[in-house]
């Protein structure tokens, strides 16, 4: 998806003779664009560009500009209809030098300004530099799939498609924000715009900003959008069901347009299922698909792979995910996505980016996308159930429900009902509650919190975080039923911020590989927005309508298990037998105590406890030692080191 960089002085008339620092910033974004790299100087403005080749392989190097050399871009990600576009711009008279995809924006730019984003489907962040008005955009894709930071400070403004190139800047010092941590030990990611660094945000999901002399305007073009009231105007199920056909296989036949061979990632699960099946129907036997193993049976989907691409007639590649490696995964896997993280699911996914890298291939499609959209999570189970309950709140018969959530957790399974009831029906009446559907998790999640030194526990403030999350909302929120909202909280703190970027975009582009998702497709989202959650999720059966697409592609084994979300088995507990590798030194009393962030002593007690009952360990606790563990490894890398070199 290529890396994007640079930086601007609004009031600088001349051009900022830097190319050293430029070069810099490349390198270390160089693992997402290693075929080659170009660089744009003008009066005040520097941008480079790191390409990872996947359209225009021979004459698509960037910056790319407009006739008169007034608009230039520098972009990363895949639009997915510039061949439409490009064609009514050249029945305009608009001339094109390249066969990239990107070069539609600097033309289109010329017609529509920077409302052109809204014809633009696909994934993308670009920075585009207007030479006559001395502006300079910056973008973000829809659904936020392609990350861009940013710095501004001292009328300098820094650009990056990763944090580790605008801390390449002299001027820019890294500095963990206290406020951000206990945001990430609470929503498992930091609320946008801020990020784990102080002084460099991200550009939002669905926004642009106008960088000028007069300063920083931003606005959002795009945003999920849901009914009021529940007034869902889709409702037939069987026309819900032909028109979601309709709209996937679409969105998968665009996705596998390249100039490069493309694969399809294969969990097991229904979703990448689906895509691969898809896949096979649109482009025939010249689809691969990859998957990840692991030897741990309770955990390893290998049976329900096995099913797909026989069945389908696919080749499959798999790599099986073991302790051998894992010192070195797991500090890559930091370095790479430069935050702390509260599990350690991405490092199996760095190694499967590896193996996809290794066999030729630089562009897969993935799966990811059909629970938030389509409603596949047990939290959305949860909802209903609880909403349901509070309707008739001692029904006895009615909170025989709750057994039927979260049946994967081990501490859950052999539970009676009454503990379960107990659980889930906190808060459960208050329906109104417009984080009703999270509050719980995020309660259990900023246990780890008790952790932190105090400089760092006094920066966490329920009500400040209530109320700045709640400012972060649309003004429709409230208007809308118990399960738009929990789909909304899901998508834009979630799937964007983590699931889209630690186990995402940074994972695959480590080793240069272009991820496009489906079922994130801006048309097929905004019309399952519209759905009747009653024909997504029917009773409690998820993904209602998925799995009547899927039942004439796919094996019925495949299409009815149970949801089963990616989890990565025991992957902390090797990392921390050896008390002597690096990962153990980095929650040593001593290098706890330097960096600052944590109580020495309580983090000594908690790794004893882990390594004494590995099996008995909670899940709160397992994400506050995964939240430790990686935020002194980012310590490490971006504070201590100042990330000079790549790990």
């Amino acid at each position: 998806m290529c890396a994007v960089c640079g930086f601007y002085e609004p009031g600088r008339k001349n051009a900022p003779k830097e190319p050293a620092l430029l070069e810099n910033m490349l390198k270390v974004l160089h693992h997402r664009g290693p075929d080659e790299m170009g660089f744009y100087q003008g009066d005040g403005i520097a941008m480079g560009h790191a390409r990872l080749s996947i359209i225009g392989l021979t004459n698509g190097r960037q910056p790319l500009t407009n006739e008169d050399e007034s608009v230039w871009l520098v972009y990363a990600g895949e639009i997915f209809n510039y061949q439409e576009i490009k064609q009514t711009l050249e029945k305009k008279g608009h001339h094109f030098r390249t066969d990239s995809d990107g070069e539609v924006i600097t033309h289109l730019y010329e017609e529509e300004g920077i409302t052109l984003v809204e014809r633009l489907n696909g994934q993308f962040a670009f920075a585009l530099w207007d030479a006559k008005r001395r502006e300079l955009y910056l973008c973000r894709d829809r659904l936020g799939i392609l990350p861009l930071f940013y710095y501004f400070k001292n009328s300098r403004f820094i650009f990056a498609s990763e944090i580790k190139g605008i801390l390449q800047h002299p001027e820019v010092q890294a500095e963990i924000d206290e406020k951000a941590v206990a945001q990430i030990f609470t929503f498992w990611s930091a609320v946008p715009p801020r990020t784990c660094f102080k002084n460099i945000q991200q550009v939002r999901s669905g926004h642009w900003l106008r960088v000028s002399a007069k300063g920083i305007e931003e606005k959002k073009y795009w945003d999920l959008s849901f009914p009021f009231g529940g007034e869902y105007p889709v409702r037939d199920e069987k026309k819900a069901i032909e028109k979601l056909g309709e709209l996937l296989t679409d969105a998968v036949d665009i996705r596998l347009k390249a100039d490069v061979p493309v694969g399809v990632y294969l969990s097991g699960g229904l979703d990448s299922s689906v895509v691969a099946a898809l896949a096979r129907k649109v482009a025939g036997n010249r689809i691969s698909t990859f998957s990840v193993r692991f030897t741990d049976k309770d955990f390893d989907e290998t049976p329900y792979q096995e099913a797909v691409y026989r069945h389908l007639g696919l080749p499959n590649h798999s790599i099986v995910f073991s302790e051998k490696h894992l010192e070195e995964v797991l500090i890559k896997a930091v370095y790479h996505a430069e935050t702390p993280v509260l599990r350690m699911a991405m490092a199996p996914l760095f190694s499967l980016s590896g193996l996809v890298r290794e066999k030729g291939f630089k562009a897969m499609v993935g799966g990811e996308g059909a629970d938030e959209v389509l409603l596949g999570y047990d939290l959305f189970k949860e909802v209903k159930v609880r909403e349901f309950m509070a309707r008739q709140p001692r029904s006895e018969r009615r909170g025989k429900l709750f057994a039927r959530l979260y049946p994967y957790l081990p501490g859950l399974k052999d539970t009676d009902d009454s503990y379960l009831r107990n659980i889930f029906s906190k808060g459960f009446e208050n329906t109104s509650d417009p984080f009703y559907s999270h509050r719980a998790r995020w309660e259990s999640a900023s246990r780890s919190q008790r952790f932190l030194t105090d400089r760092f526990r006094d920066s966490f403030s329920p009500q400040n975080f209530h109320d700045e999350t709640i400012a972060a909302l649309p003004v429709e929120f409230r208007r809308w039923d118990p399960m738009a909202r929990a789909q909304y909280l899901e998508c834009k703190l979630f799937l964007s911020n983590y699931l889209l970027s630690s186990q995402g975009d940074r994972m695959a582009m480590a080793n240069g590989i272009e991820v496009r998702y489906p079922y994130l497709d801006h048309r097929l989202v905004d019309w399952a927005s519209q759905v009747s959650p009653h024909l997504r999720m029917r009773g409690l059966r998820e993904k209602n309508l998925l799995k009547k697409i899927a039942a004439p592609l796919l094996p019925a084994s495949v299409i009815e298990r149970h949801k089963h979300p990616y989890r990565a088995p025991g992957i902390l507990f090797h990392a921390l037998k050896n008390p002597h590798n690096r990962l153990s030194a980095a929650l040593s009393p001593e290098r706890v105590r330097e960096a600052g962030y944590f109580d020495p002593e309580m983090i000594s007690l908690l790794v004893a406890k882990f390594r004494q009952q590995n099996e008995r360990f909670s899940e709160a606790d397992q994400m506050a030692l995964s939240g430790a563990l990686t935020l002194q490894l980012v310590h490490e890398f971006f504070i201590e080191k100042g990330v000079k070199s790549v790990v």
